[in-house]
């Protein structure tokens, strides 16, 4: 998607029309421009931060000549996107809404409990089982 097909989907989604789709495309970058300059950071709640790091002086080398090269300090825009654009792009949109994991995606490894449905958030997590967490019973090892 490029600029102009952005602004096409604002114009859209908003019912506005694709100049001022544009206006205010380009005063929300310019903003995050002017924020950025500033060493301010731009939070979008549910979508992500947008902020300026810092990259210390090196010492490079030109790859032709192999001859050393100073390189300076920069600052470089950094964009770090948040939890509700990662769950969108990562889950399906109904479990993305409802705040679960969908039943096919295991959940995270410290957890040990499977995902057992749409509506698993509901439920109290099940007791941890004398199992390991790879499935067999444990064993203890014989000392002879």
């Amino acid at each position: 998607m490029n600029k102009a097909d952005l602004i096409e989907q604002i114009a859209q989604a908003a019912e506005i029309s694709k100049s001022a789709a544009e206006r205010s495309l380009d005063a929300l970058v310019g903003a995050v421009k002017s924020s950025l300059r500033k060493d301010e950071m731009v939070t979008l709640v549910g979508f992500g931060t947008f902020y300026a790091a810092k990259r210390a002086a090196r010492t490079g080398r030109n790859p032709r000549t192999g001859a050393p090269l100073d390189i300076k300090a920069a600052r470089l825009p950094k964009f770090r996107a948040g939890k509700a654009l990662k769950d969108a792009i990562n889950l399906r949109p109904f479990f993305a809404l409802v705040g679960c994991q969908p039943p096919g995606l295991a959940m995270h490894v410290r957890s040990k409990s499977p995902a057992v449905g749409p509506w698993s958030w509901m439920l109290p997590p099940p007791p941890l089982p004398s199992f390991s967490w790879w499935g067999g019973p444990k064993k203890k090892k014989l000392v002879v």
